[in-house]
């Protein structure tokens, strides 16, 4: 196919651009300005004020353009306060919402139409913001010729940059100011008063020679340059927004087809650059087109479709396996393409299955659901390829799993049963899952021994509270080692110290607290003076003291039994018959009037 594309390139394309920059001029917010000798539009006549901005924020008014007689309603004052856009004549003003503070470069304009129903209106970056009136009729006056930068009463200096500045004696229309906002003219329209594209000096250089504002019309309103000081980064000529960009563009066309800018046509693969004059602002625009060109395309497709199922291409339909070959014609803007097709067909799967279900359990295939054990037929959908297929499951239910257990354990033990966990005596029922993911029901008889572990201690033994049980006391000095033979309920202690009992009831034990025995204490010097013989002894035994005087006596085992006591009338000396007990180890516990104790050790053969 053969045809040639024709571009009609207008300078308002919305496309990737490249721009060069242009100067503008910077204000430094206390005595810049710039004094033209164009004395404005006067009257109560149609006007539009445009010029390009970049200004920090700045909480009080710093004025654009300014002109008339400072008088109520004959000054015209386009100006940023608080780094809102306002428009204002004396005696009355308008401020928009839209933040211009911001160091950005922004444009802005106002037009003035006195018959309008809204005779005001403001323009942001090309797009109308506000239409609005004003209480104060507009009378503008011609006492003071338009000032850039400063009010006409010579206050509130701008502060930042301000570029294209252009006075028209006629409205723009919204379509008109977004088609140029960000463009400057070479050929200048009419109604254009004043223009003023600050594109004198170089940016940031010592430009002290340069000291007017050109006024681009024919009428040469040029303006003087009030306090700059035309060197360095501030108050002097510097970079402003970039206008007339150039138009960047990638354009794809068909082998054998061509492309057209301006006057040149191309039907290569490459770069071109071409030189467009815009129907708008009259000034040349560079065309950069990135041309590539398509050769034709062969495709080849492998297609897999159902049995009884068919496949279109272009306008071929096709229900057979095999190879087809098609040529596509491109739609409008693309190219034509040849097509090959390798079908398949699938045959129709026939499978089967044997699957196992819980007792109360549903099985789903496909749209179907089943509950008791049986054979089924379904007709599914393949996932992978989509076509139909016959699957036979064979279902069985299994049977709900019930079961008892006994379980015993010591106080402090735990025992888990699913994800439960019990430490108390109880009856319990839990629901687990078997390997096969069916429940079963657990019921756990559990028994925790408990065993009273407390001991108390009187008249020199020591007691185990609970009875009944084994035992081994101990010494807790020693490191808890176990005492030869105390493995009765009970214990007399032969001399003072810390104590324990290990209480065991099965396979549980249990260790009391160490009781501490203070009250055996005696000196070795009354120790001493007490004599037992003989020792160890068989029948008879003398016990003969130099100054202890014996209250009372009593015997007793080291399990903390008493096998003799008597009352003795204050004696330094008696005598046992210890012929009729068990031989064994014995203590033997002697009293005074003052209830001091003394404990001795006895051996009986």
């Amino acid at each position: 196919m053969f045809a040639k594309i024709n571009a009609l390139l207008i300078l308002l394309l919305s496309v990737s651009t490249i721009t060069s920059g242009q100067n503008a001029l910077d204000f430094d917010g206390e005595n810049d300005y710039v004094q033209t000798n164009y004395e404005g539009i006067a009257g109560n006549t149609p006007r539009t004020v445009e010029a390009w901005i970049k200004a920090p924020y700045i909480p009080f008014q710093h004025v654009i353009v300014d002109w008339g007689t400072f008088a109520t309603g004959q000054r015209f004052t386009l100006c940023l306060i608080g780094g809102f856009l306002r428009a204002e004549v004396s005696g009355s003003g308008y401020t928009g919402d839209i933040l211009l503070g911001d160091s950005d470069w922004h444009h802005v304009a106002v037009t003035y139409d006195p018959i309008a129903p809204e005779k005001f209106k403001t323009y942001v970056d090309g797009e109308l913001a506000d239409a609005f009136n004003l209480p104060t009729p507009v009378s503008t006056g011609s006492a003071v010729d338009v000032m850039i930068g400063r009010r006409i009463d010579g206050v509130n200096n701008f502060e930042g940059g301000i570029d294209e500045v252009r006075i028209w004696n006629v409205v723009r229309t919204p379509e008109e100011i977004a088609a140029s906002y960000n463009r400057e003219y070479c050929d200048l329209p009419v109604g254009l008063m004043a223009y003023y594209q600050f594109n004198q000096g170089v940016a940031g250089e010592d430009n002290f020679s340069e000291t007017i504002a050109f006024d681009e019309t024919a009428m040469s309103y040029d303006g003087i340059l009030e306090n700059f000081a035309l060197t360095g980064a501030s108050s002097n000529w510097i970079l402003g927004p970039d206008l007339n960009p150039s138009i960047d563009s990638d354009v794809f066309i068909c082998e054998g087809e061509s492309y057209t800018v301006g006057g040149s046509t191309y039907t290569l693969d490459g770069t071109y650059t071409d030189i467009l004059t815009s129907e708008i602002t009259g000034c040349d625009s560079t065309i950069i087109t990135h041309l590539s060109v398509t050769y034709p395309v062969e495709y080849i497709q492998d297609i897999e479709v159902c049995d009884g199922e068919t496949i279109s291409v272009g306008g071929s339909t096709y229900a057979e396996a095999g190879t087809y070959t098609d040529v596509l014609i491109a739609e409008p803007g693309g190219c034509d393409s040849t097509v090959i097709t390798n079908l398949t067909i699938i045959e129709p799967i026939t499978a089967s299955q044997t699957v196992s279900i819980c007792a109360g359990g549903v099985y789903e295939i496909g749209d179907s659901e089943y509950s008791e054990a049986g054979e089924y037929e379904d007709v599914l959908t393949s996932e992978v390829t989509g076509c139909d297929s016959v699957v036979t499951t064979i279902l069985t239910v299994d049977d709900l799993i019930v079961f008892e257990q006994e379980l015993v354990g010591c106080e402090g033990e735990f025992f888990i049963v699913g994800e439960n966990e019990y430490g108390t005596s109880g009856t319990y029922t839990d629901t687990l899952s078997t390997e096969l993911g069916c429940d079963s029901v657990v019921t756990t008889n559990l028994t925790i021994i408990t065993i009273d572990n407390s001991i108390t201690y009187e008249s020199g033994i020591l007691s185990a509270v609970e009875d009944g049980l084994e035992y081994q006391w101990v010494n807790c000095d020693e490191g808890f080692v176990s005492i030869d033979g105390a493995t009765e309920q009970n214990l007399t202690p032969e001399s003072n110290g810390n104590y324990a009992v290990i209480i065991f009831n099965g396979a549980c034990l249990d260790t009391s607290d160490c009781i501490n025995i203070t009250d055996l204490h005696i000196s070795h010097q009354l120790a001493n003076q007490i004599r037992v013989y003989p020792n160890p002894a068989n029948d008879l035994v003398w016990i003969t003291s130099d100054a202890f005087t014996i209250e009372q006596f009593e015997l007793w085992t080291l399990s903390g039994k008493c096998v003799m006591r008597e009352n003795i009338d204050s004696k330094l000396t008696l005598s046992l018959d210890i012929s009729e007990i068990p031989a064994g180890i014995y203590a033997i516990r002697l009293s005074d009037h003052s209830g001091q104790l003394i404990t001795l050790r006895l051996i009986k053969q």
